[in-house]
């Protein structure tokens, strides 16, 4: 750890200075879940059951009694 801290301040003259910048808002952990599984939760039952406004399918399709 001496050694890398010894190296950098050869590089950066006597004073070593760390530069963090500033990225805003963030969006929280929770958000980011809810996000991720709620799509998948609401656009399953669209395509599952109203196909034709997805598809453009205009005939009814018949599930079987596995699909039900």
């Amino acid at each position: 750890m001496k050694d890398d801290l010894q190296s950098l301040k050869a590089f950066g003259g006597p004073e070593l200075r760390i530069v963090v910048k500033d990225l805003g808002m963030q969006l929280s952990w929770r958000l980011v879940y809810m996000i991720e599984y709620l799509g998948p939760l609401l656009i399953f039952p669209l395509l599952l059951l109203w196909p034709a406004l997805c598809y453009g399918w205009t005939q009814p399709v018949l599930h079987s009694h596995t699909q039900l």
